[in-house]
């Protein structure tokens, strides 16, 4: 009796927690990639991404997250782009760990 309880409460707290308010969904900033890209499109959507004058820190730290999420290694103009955003927005650990991406993608390559 008690463990159907207990079940019961844990279903419902990880139902509650993992469901995002609708307040909140429309604040979320459009991805800059769509799957139908070639190449040159793809960078200069990411490029003009982070040359936005009203980029802040959590919209940079997004888009470094999908680039590293992706299967490549940005091109340098995606990443001269990215610590430009950085110096604009004056987040030294944020460049620090732009550039510790890329290494870590490129391995000993």
């Amino acid at each position: 009796m008690a463990l159907r309880r207990l079940s019961a409460l844990a279903s419902q707290i990880k139902r509650r927690s993992l469901a995002l308010p609708m307040r909140y969904a429309h604040r979320l900033p459009p991805s800059p990639l769509t799957s139908d890209d070639n190449e040159n499109d793809f960078i200069c959507k990411y490029e003009a991404y982070f040359n936005r004058g009203e980029i802040d820190g959590w919209e940079v730290r997004r888009a470094l997250d999908q680039l590293h999420g992706m299967d490549l290694v940005p091109d340098p103009r995606i990443i001269n782009a990215a610590l430009k955003a950085c110096r604009r927005i004056n987040d030294y650990a944020l460049a620090v760990r732009c550039l510790e991406s890329v290494r870590f993608k490129c391995a000993d390559k």
